[in-house]
Parts: C-alpha cells; sequence; structure tokens
C-alpha cells in the first residue's frame, strides 16, 4: 500500500520544508495534507500540486524505491488504476482542448 504520509514527509525533509510551507506553496489547505496522511487519500489534483512543490514527478507516490532493485516496482494498490485512468482520460480531455484552440486560432486569423 503507498503511504503518502512517509513519502510526503521524506521529501519535506530532503527539502528542508514544514507541512505549512506545503500548504502555502502547493495551495492544499495544511488541513486537507494532514486529511491525506490520516486517510491516505488525495485527489490526482492535490497530489499534482504537491509533486511539484517536492520537485518530484507525481508517479513517486507509486513506486517503491525501497526495492532493492534499480527498477521501482509499481506498488499494487486498489486505487492506481482508478488514477491512471483519470489521468489518460484528463490527457485525452487536453489534446482535444488544444486541437480546439488551434481552430478556434485559425479560423479568428482568416475572418481578419
Amino acid at each position: 500500500m503507498i503511504n503518502l504520509e512517509t513519502k510526503i514527509k521524506h521529501k519535506l525533509k530532503e527539502r528542508a520544508l514544514t507541512i505549512e510551507k506545503l500548504a502555502v506553496y502547493s495551495g492544499v489547505t495544511k488541513q486537507t495534507i494532514h486529511n491525506i496522511f490520516k486517510k491516505n487519500d488525495v485527489k490526482l489534483s492535490q497530489l499534482d500540486r504537491i509533486s511539484k512543490v517536492l520537485n518530484v514527478e507525481v508517479e513517486y507516490f507509486f513506486f517503491d524505491t525501497n526495492n532493492s532493485s534499480s527498477a521501482p516496482t509499481l506498488l499494487q494498490d486498489p486505487k492506481l488504476s482508478e488514477l491512471e485512468t483519470e489521468v489518460d482520460s484528463l490527457k485525452r480531455e487536453n489534446n482535444l482542448l488544444r486541437e480546439m484552440m488551434d481552430l478556434l486560432k485559425e479560423k479568428h486569423t482568416l475572418t481578419r
């Protein structure tokens, strides 16, 4: 099981940051961070903001870095496939929005 508290606190210590500073820099409230620790449950958007402050990829939270082999082993968490599905969906949505923006820019250029 992924232990978000351990991973976040480890990176906080490495970066000489406090939970309070993480909350301010990430825009995730201190109370929400404590709830993440208690419930080991987080929204992908919150984890993304936290990962940026801690200077790690979101994937950091899903791999076992204590494994003795050189390649990280994906931790078995039932929420992982749900997160992967959400990430894929957001990527597709992002690509569609980019395409729409390009079409709108092209239309705007043609009407000038």
